[in-house]
């Protein structure tokens, strides 16, 4: 017994001594600094840093493991670090050092060291310590981009994404580096998410298409932008998209019967099976939701009759098209209502028939909503009846005749909304929404929403107002009990307006072309000028001024992305020119002069009487001239110029006859003469005057008092 109390103490003593021994020490606290000293600093992206971790007052000598956790905004960057055999010292300081280097894969995975801003760093030391905690402040200051732009902003899974990246000034950032995760199923990163990359070309545009790098592609994206594979010098950018498919339904039968078994199949957009899809259907107050098989298929059995609608729905997936269809009564009798779509106030037509014959004479009762019954009505020989509703709800026709069993049908009656809103919304603008009732009444308390959020709702005159604030397409929905749901695709985009500071100018004028916003400020966009000859001049700019070259028709439009093009015009007159004509000789002469003086180079266009236009171009003098000894016509000569940036009257010259003293070219051979004469005088006159000056002086004298001898002319003759 006593030998068992020994064992019994000796195990005690022993378990205590274990239990001091694992007990976790004390380190009277830690101060974490960046190198030993500054408990905040500023970096640039990228940059490293060392963390210094002081054990201030352990409680006794020994050595210990320690693990290290560091926490960057609540981002585990350092997880489970283990310091083995670390030496303490009872009441000495014990230091630690990390730098970020020894960070897990995702500081440099996700680009954290380029995450501009401030941030809190948290270590965490533990294992045989006793767990204490401290933190440092750490700021992140680079360039940054000017701008990271994703198009579309929503992309589907199979659509192309096109990245710009523009550098601090605003230029296309060259080899921009874009990695892009996979997120998984739990839609947050970790090591093994499935991962690419994307490159910006030399105008900083990346565009890629998911589908190409992973597979499968539908899920939540997060993408990271910096300058380079290597970071650089800029913040990180970074965006979160999820992506999905649209789920199809199929096999939708035109016609069912109360108890038949209806097929349907789920497809994606590209028709591949969607396997555990839900699928709803509801209508005559059912519903009943059932998953799609490994092929996408599901089965239904409805034993009701009436409109039934079916949706499908999938995480990660677009709900499908809502469908609509009618499930009519197993019976002799059949009940069909027209249209399928049934309004208040538009009137019904419901035909009875039996395996597609008419039946006449049959005995049709109408349950209104409100649980009374209308009168009963008989078919006609074509089987109809009939029947304007006049309230919102479901109506319940019965049907009954001698010999054929009781057929009931029912048959929803709803408002029809009668919605205007132009097709072009503005961004950043009231848009306003009319909202009526198919016959005109307004609607007032309807819910406007845009992309399934309510925006708005309308007022007692059925109008309601909303801004979008950024461009792209928008689903705008209209609702209201009793009412069919309306849904419009539009455009929203900003509104350019481009003006000219005159619309017809002359040739050597300049008109002046601004481009405006909608709240009429100036606004930089892409101008095409197209001129009347089919060229066009293309520049980027708010103001500039433009020197047309040719007459005519100019138009210019005004375009930038996310707005709707604008476009004006403005003439250019041609210059005047006074056409003449006169016939000299065996020729007709035409002249062309502006502000009376002669103008050269321009082509005159001459149509005689039986010929064919001839065209001739004018000499120094302004004139064209047409040989009519040659052409050999006479009678009316239309003349007119063929020249885009000269423009006259078109004259009519009668031409009865040519020949006689070409006045013009016997008055040049005049002048011609007359020049040559004149110049062989005074040649002659230089010739005769040469020689020593001595001697032509005296001769010169003796010559001029020299009596002539009398030729026998008179004085007359003389002179």
């Amino acid at each position: 017994m006593k030998l068992k109390n020994l064992s019994v103490t000796t195990l005690i003593l022993v378990y205590m001594m274990a239990c001091s021994c694992t007990a976790d020490i004390d380190v009277g606290g830690i101060t974490v600094t960046f190198d030993g000293s500054d408990d905040d600093i500023k970096i640039d992206p990228g940059e490293g840093f060392d963390l210094i971790i002081e054990l201030e007052d352990p409680e006794e000598n020994d050595t210990v493991d320690i693990k290290v956790d560091v926490l960057f905004d609540n981002i585990l960057v350092l997880d489970e670090y283990n310091l083995d055999n670390v030496d303490l010292v009872e009441d000495e300081e014990c230091t630690i050092e990390l730098d970020d280097g020894d960070f897990d894969d995702i500081w440099k995975d996700l680009f954290l060291g380029y995450d501009c801003g401030s941030h809190d760093i948290k270590v965490r030391i533990y294992d045989e310590v006793k767990e204490e905690t401290d933190s440092v402040d750490l700021e992140i200051e680079g360039d940054e981009f000017k701008r990271v732009a994703f198009d579309p902003e929503e992309p589907s899974v199979d659509e192309e994404i096109t990245i710009y990246v523009e550098d601090e000034d605003g230029d296309g950032l060259d080899r921009a580096y874009i990695r892009i995760y996979n997120l998984g199923d739990d839609e947050s990163w970790d090591e093994d998410d499935e991962d690419s990359y994307e490159r910006t070309d030399y105008g900083g545009e990346a565009t890629f298409t998911l589908e190409d790098d992973f597979d499968p592609a539908i899920g939540r994206y997060l993408f990271i932008i910096v300058e380079s594979i290597s970071g650089g010098s800029y913040c990180r950018v970074t965006k979160e998209l999820s992506m999905k498919k649209e789920l199809v339904i199929d096999g939708l039968p035109s016609e069912a019967k109360a108890g038949d078994e209806i097929e349907l199949q789920v497809l994606d957009s590209n028709n591949n099976p969607i396997a555990y899809a839900d699928v709803t259907v509801s209508g005559s107050g059912f519903s009943d939701t059932k998953s799609t098989n490994a092929d996408g298929y599901v089965y239904f059995t409805l034993t009701e009759t009436g409109s039934f609608s079916v949706v499908a729905t999938k995480t990660d997936y677009e709900d499908s098209v809502i469908k609509h269809f009618e499930i009519k009564p197993r019976s002799d009798l059949d009940i069909d209502i027209k249209p399928d779509d049934a309004l208040v106030g538009v009137k019904l037509t419901i035909t009875i028939s039996s395996k597609g014959n008419e039946v006449e004479d049959a005995e049709v009762k109408i349950k209104k909503p409100d649980g009374s019954f209308e009168s009963t009505k008989r078919t006609s020989s074509d089987g109809e009846i009939e029947y304007t509703p006049q309230t919102v709800g479901v109506y319940e026709i019965e049907v009954t005749k001698s010999g054929y069993q009781k057929t009931t049908k029912k048959h929803t009656v709803l408002n029809e909304f009668d919605v205007s809103l132009s097709a072009q919304v503005l961004i950043n603008e009231e848009n306003t929404i009319t909202v009526k009732d198919h016959r005109g009444n307004n609607v007032a308390e309807a819910i406007i929403s845009v992309k399934g959020t309510k925006v708005a709702e309308t007022d007692s005159s059925g109008k309601a107002s909303f801004i979008i604030e950024s461009a792209g397409t928008y689903t705008i929905g209209v609702s209201k009990e009793g009412f069919k749901d309306y849904s419009v695709d539009v455009k929203a985009e900003g509104s350019l307006s481009v003006e000219v500071s005159e619309t017809k100018i002359d040739l050597d004028d300049y008109v002046t072309i601004y481009v405006k916003d909608m709240k009429d400020q100036p606004i930089e966009a892409e101008l095409t000028i197209l001129t009347p000859n089919g060229t066009s001049t293309i520049e980027t700019s708010s103001e500039m001024e433009y020197t047309p070259d040719t007459a005519g028709k100019y138009e210019v439009t005004a375009r930038k992305k996310g707005y709707s093009p604008s476009t004006t015009e403005f003439s250019v007159s041609p210059y005047m020119v006074t056409l003449s004509s006169e016939v000299v000789g065996n020729y007709l002469v035409v002249t062309a002069t502006r502000n009376k003086e002669p103008l050269s180079n321009i082509t005159v266009s001459v149509t005689p009487p039986e010929s064919e236009s001839f065209f001739m171009y004018t000499d120094v003098n302004g004139n064209a001239k047409l040989d009519l000894a040659q052409l050999g016509e006479k009678g009316n000569f239309t003349i007119s110029l063929d020249e885009v940036n000269y423009e006259s009257e078109i004259i009519v010259k009668e031409v009865t006859g040519w020949g006689g003293i070409d006045l013009i070219n016997l008055i040049m051979w005049v002048l011609l003469a007359a020049i040559v004469i004149l110049a062989a005088a005074v040649v002659l006159v230089y010739l005769k005057g040469k020689g020593k000056p001595g001697e032509r002086k005296e001769k010169a004298l003796t010559e001029r008092y020299k009596p002539e001898k009398p030729q026998g002319k008179t004085r007359l003759g003389r002179l």
